[in-house]
Protein backbone atom coordinates (compact mmCIF):
# COMPACT_ATOMS: atom_id res chain seq x y z
CA UNK A 1 0.00 0.00 0.00
CA UNK A 2 1.37 3.38 -1.18
CA UNK A 3 2.03 6.02 1.70
CA UNK A 4 1.27 9.54 1.57
CA UNK A 5 4.91 10.20 1.49
CA UNK A 6 5.34 8.05 -1.42
CA UNK A 7 3.34 10.09 -3.30
CA UNK A 8 4.85 13.20 -2.38
CA UNK A 9 8.54 13.60 -5.14
CA UNK A 10 11.41 14.84 -4.35
CA UNK A 11 14.17 16.33 -6.76
CA UNK A 12 17.44 16.60 -4.88
CA UNK A 13 20.49 18.14 -6.96
CA UNK A 14 24.55 17.86 -5.40
CA UNK A 15 27.34 17.69 -7.16
CA UNK A 16 29.15 15.99 -3.93
CA UNK A 17 28.36 12.31 -5.04
CA UNK A 18 28.77 11.27 -1.04
CA UNK A 19 26.28 14.19 0.02
CA UNK A 20 23.65 13.35 -2.85
CA UNK A 21 23.47 9.31 -1.66
CA UNK A 22 23.29 10.07 2.03
CA UNK A 23 20.49 12.13 1.22
CA UNK A 24 18.67 10.01 -1.45
CA UNK A 25 19.04 7.46 1.40
CA UNK A 26 17.22 9.53 4.08
CA UNK A 27 14.78 10.60 1.86
CA UNK A 28 14.21 7.02 0.64
CA UNK A 29 14.00 5.14 3.81
CA UNK A 30 11.64 8.29 5.04
CA UNK A 31 9.52 7.81 2.73
CA UNK A 32 9.98 10.07 -0.21
CA UNK A 33 10.03 9.15 -3.58
CA UNK A 34 13.44 10.47 -4.65
CA UNK A 35 15.13 11.50 -8.23
CA UNK A 36 18.63 12.25 -7.58
CA UNK A 37 20.86 14.09 -10.09
CA UNK A 38 24.18 15.37 -9.42
CA UNK A 39 24.39 17.39 -13.09
CA UNK A 40 23.15 21.27 -12.14
CA UNK A 41 22.70 21.92 -15.90
CA UNK A 42 20.36 19.03 -15.79
CA UNK A 43 17.89 20.35 -13.12
CA UNK A 44 15.28 22.47 -15.12
CA UNK A 45 14.92 20.00 -18.12
CA UNK A 46 14.39 17.04 -14.91
CA UNK A 47 11.92 19.48 -13.30
CA UNK A 48 10.25 19.45 -16.48
CA UNK A 49 9.63 16.21 -16.48
CA UNK A 50 9.57 15.00 -13.35
CA UNK A 51 7.36 17.83 -11.83
CA UNK A 52 9.00 17.13 -8.45
CA UNK A 53 6.75 18.38 -5.50
CA UNK A 54 9.63 20.16 -3.74
CA UNK A 55 13.39 20.32 -5.06
CA UNK A 56 16.03 20.59 -2.95
CA UNK A 57 19.73 21.68 -4.58
CA UNK A 58 23.04 22.69 -3.42
CA UNK A 59 24.17 26.72 -3.10
CA UNK A 60 27.46 25.95 -4.41
CA UNK A 61 28.26 23.40 -7.71
CA UNK A 62 29.96 23.60 -10.49
CA UNK A 63 28.20 25.43 -13.92
CA UNK A 64 25.53 26.22 -12.70
CA UNK A 65 24.59 27.58 -9.13
CA UNK A 66 21.46 26.71 -6.86
CA UNK A 67 21.15 30.26 -6.24
CA UNK A 68 20.64 30.48 -10.41
CA UNK A 69 18.49 27.89 -10.52
CA UNK A 70 15.95 29.06 -7.88
CA UNK A 71 15.96 32.64 -10.00
CA UNK A 72 15.46 30.29 -13.32
CA UNK A 73 12.58 28.27 -11.16
CA UNK A 74 10.42 31.08 -9.91
CA UNK A 75 10.24 33.24 -12.42
CA UNK A 76 8.66 30.13 -14.57
CA UNK A 77 5.11 30.37 -14.36
CA UNK A 78 5.63 26.39 -15.16
CA UNK A 79 7.68 26.14 -11.88
CA UNK A 80 7.27 29.08 -9.55
CA UNK A 81 5.12 27.15 -6.86
CA UNK A 82 7.37 23.90 -6.83
CA UNK A 83 8.65 24.96 -3.20
CA UNK A 84 12.94 24.88 -3.51
CA UNK A 85 15.09 24.63 -0.90
CA UNK A 86 18.32 25.19 -0.61
CA UNK A 87 21.01 23.78 1.20
CA UNK A 88 24.94 24.16 1.67
CA UNK A 89 27.66 25.18 4.11
CA UNK A 90 28.40 28.33 3.08
CA UNK A 91 28.24 30.85 5.87
CA UNK A 92 26.26 33.72 3.64
CA UNK A 93 24.64 30.67 2.05
CA UNK A 94 21.13 31.39 3.67
CA UNK A 95 21.20 35.31 2.22
CA UNK A 96 22.16 34.58 -1.08
CA UNK A 97 19.42 31.84 -0.93
CA UNK A 98 16.66 33.86 -0.06
CA UNK A 99 17.71 36.68 -2.07
CA UNK A 100 17.51 34.60 -4.73
CA UNK A 101 14.13 33.22 -3.99
CA UNK A 102 14.29 29.97 -2.25
CA UNK A 103 11.76 28.63 -0.26
CA UNK A 104 14.09 27.94 2.52
CA UNK A 105 17.38 26.87 3.50
CA UNK A 106 19.11 23.94 5.37
CA UNK A 107 22.88 24.33 6.88
CA UNK A 108 25.57 21.91 5.48
CA UNK A 109 25.95 19.27 8.00
CA UNK A 110 22.72 19.04 8.53
CA UNK A 111 20.53 17.50 11.15
CA UNK A 112 18.31 14.88 9.70
CA UNK A 113 15.75 15.36 11.65
CA UNK A 114 15.63 19.17 11.16
CA UNK A 115 15.65 18.71 7.09
CA UNK A 116 13.00 15.96 7.52
CA UNK A 117 10.98 19.01 9.53
CA UNK A 118 11.60 21.21 6.79
CA UNK A 119 10.94 19.50 4.04
CA UNK A 120 7.34 18.17 5.57
CA UNK A 121 6.88 21.59 5.89
CA UNK A 122 6.88 22.37 2.50
CA UNK A 123 5.35 19.17 1.39
CA UNK A 124 2.46 18.78 4.07
CA UNK A 125 -0.48 19.99 1.53
CA UNK A 126 0.38 18.05 -1.33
Amino acid sequence: METKKEKIKILICDDEEDILAITEYILTESGYNVIAINNSLMVIEEIGREMPNLVLLDLSMPKLTGDEIVADLKSDPAFQKIPVIIFSANRNGRKVAMEAGADDFIDKPFDIDVMLKILENHTIFK
